[in-house]
């Protein structure tokens, strides 16, 4: 008995794969940057039946790259973060608009270089929808949607490394306004004006990302500051442990002065004390004992 798939069927289930590619890097990080609260041992697996809340939409409303959609695939982390992790709720906020800001940079990019080779090869790109995903061609819509959540799986390691020595150091405000703009493109939620109000709604389009664009930029020179004051901090934390260390090689080679000056003082005793016996010969001895 051979399976026949639609091309609607296809699109969706390719779509739900690679969300469960994204979902599972996401909660691979959230267990890497956030503490697991107390009663939780393997927080991680713990996280993965959160990703069946996405696939329950779509499987209820047949929604799949629709602005909705894409605002309910952003629960599945938040509420797994909430739920299993210790941390107040705007660390919580901060750890997830990273993570989102990092995966939106990586889709964006991997979008813009869809869109060279699909140029460059003459491919005709889908135009009649909000996804330029190509629904009836199977290849190029598997090329199209599994190329971003491998890479952001690939680079996960390296978000974690990014957060846990730098971004947790920022604050939420920052974070806000360096993810706003990544967030509206990588996302599409925008798409959600369009939706409701037809062509109308790109004023509201145009006006999100204008704002998120000024954000971006404000967010970024202040980022650099607090990276600039970090360090400046860690270089100054650096001087401060080597003087530490260049104080106790100090004390230790004082105290081993003290010493020998202790042992000369009482080797001195006691050849003063065999000279004045007269006792040349043992004087001698002894002297030439430590000699």
């Amino acid at each position: 008995m051979t399976l026949h798939l639609s091309s609607s069927q296809i699109f969706t289930a390719a779509f739900i794969g690679s969300h469960i590619i994204y979902l599972s890097s996401v909660f691979f990080y959230i267990s890497k940057t956030m503490t697991p609260r107390s009663h939780v041992r393997h927080s991680f697996l713990f996280s993965l039946p959160f990703m069946l809340l996405p696939i329950i939409y779509t499987l209820l409303t047949g929604e799949i790259t629709t602005a909705s959609y894409k605002i309910i695939l952003l629960l599945p982390p938040f509420l797994a973060s909430m739920l299993l992790y210790r941390g107040s709720l705007f660390r919580h906020i901060e750890n997830n608009l990273f993570v989102l800001l990092y995966a939106s940079c990586i889709e964006l990019n991997m979008g813009m270089v869809y869109y060279v080779i699909s140029y460059a090869l003459h491919l005709d790109l889908n135009t009649s929808s909000n996804t330029i995903a190509p629904e009836n061609d199977p290849i190029r819509l598997f090329l199209f949607i599994f190329p971003p959540v491998i890479v952001q799986a690939i680079f996960t390691p390296f978000a974690i490394w990014l957060w846990n020595t730098y971004v947790q150091k920022m604050n939420l405000l920052i974070l806000i306004k360096l993810g706003l703009v990544a967030f509206f493109i990588g996302t599409g939620v925008l798409y959600a004006f369009l939706e409701q109000l037809g062509s109308s709604g790109w004023i509201f389009v145009f006006l999100g990302l204008f704002l998120a664009s000024v954000l971006f930029e404000q967010g970024l020179l202040e980022a650099r500051q607090i990276l600039k004051d970090f360090h400046l901090h860690r270089k100054k934390q650096k001087i401060l442990e080597q003087n530490i260390a260049d104080f106790k090689d100090i004390q230790e080679k004082n105290l081993l002065l003290r010493k020998q000056n202790h042992d000369i003082a009482g080797h001195l005793q006691v050849i003063s004390i065999l000279l004045q016996k007269g006792d040349l010969e043992k004087a001698e001895k002894y002297i030439q004992h430590f000699l």
